[in-house]
């Protein structure tokens, strides 16, 4: 049999299937790292597990954020229809 070039096989990984560590996870969201394994373990921010380590796409990340994202909007539009704090 033929031997395997590793560099043949080399696939790029879009950035959207980039496993992430939870540390980076806490590193981008600028929480603590009980905030980071708590959102992960509640499942908030959808998780995979390889073995015994956890890890995060970066897809799934991005979701989340743009989640919160969309509700800071939904938040501030209600306060401009009923009138919000210091008004």
């Amino acid at each position: 049999m033929g031997e395997i070039d590793a560099g043949a096989r080399s696939e790029k990984v879009s950035s959207a299937d980039e496993l992430l560590r939870v540390r980076d996870v806490q590193r981008v969201l600028d929480v603590s790292r009980t905030m980071a394994y708590k959102l992960v373990s509640d499942g908030v921010i959808a998780s995979v597990r390889v073995g015994r380590l956890v890890r995060v796409r970066r897809s799934a990340l991005d979701d989340y954020i743009a989640g919160r994202s969309k509700k800071a909007e939904g938040a501030e539009s209600r306060r401009e229809r009923f009138g919000g704090a210091g008004e």
